[in-house]
C-alpha cells in the first residue's frame, strides 16, 4: 500500500511539472507572437518590470531598455520566426529555466537579413503567472 500511494505521489509531482512546462512554453511562444508584431506592451506583459536582458553581449537594465533599442531594427518590415523551439530544462515550484532556438528574417531597407538565434531565460512565479525575469539572446546572421 505504501508503494502504492508513494508511486501515486511522484505521479502527481510529475503531471504537475508536465503542466508547468507546457505554460512556461506558452509564455514564450506566446512572446514570440507578440515580437513578431511589434507589440511593445504585449512584450512586457511576459517579463518582470525589473527583467534584465542580455543580447549578444549587451546588457540593459530593464525591460523597456532591450525593447527600446531592440524593435527600431524592425520597425517597417517587422520579423518573421521559423522553427521556434522551446525546451523547458527546469521547472520548480515557483522558478523554472528555457531554452529556444529559432530562425528570424526582416529586411532592413532593401537589404534581407537572416539568421539563426538561440535564447536562455529564468522565469519566476508571481501569483499564478510566470514571468520572465532575466534572458539571454545570442544570434548569428547569415
Amino acid at each position: 500500500m505504501k508503494k502504492a500511494l508513494f508511486l501515486f505521489a511522484i505521479l502527481l509531482m510529475a503531471n504537475g511539472v508536465m503542466a508547468q512546462n507546457e505554460v512556461i512554453k506558452k509564455v514564450l511562444t506566446d512572446r514570440f507572437a507578440a515580437l513578431q508584431k511589434l507589440d511593445k506592451k504585449a512584450i512586457s506583459s511576459f517579463h518582470a518590470p525589473k527583467a534584465t536582458a542580455v543580447v549578444s553581449g549587451e546588457a540593459f537594465a530593464d525591460i523597456n531598455a532591450y525593447l527600446t533599442k531592440q524593435l527600431p531594427e524592425f520597425e517597417g518590415t517587422g520579423v518573421i520566426f521559423d522553427n521556434h523551439v522551446v525546451n523547458v530544462s527546469k521547472a520548480k515550484t515557483d522558478w523554472a529555466t528555457a531554452t529556444e532556438s529559432y530562425q528570424y528574417s526582416f529586411k532592413k531597407g532593401e537589404k534581407a537579413i537572416k539568421g539563426t538565434g538561440t535564447a536562455t531565460y529564468t522565469f519566476q512565479k508571481t501569483g499564478s503567472k510566470w514571468l520572465i525575469v532575466q534572458f539571454h539572446v545570442s544570434f548569428k546572421r547569415q
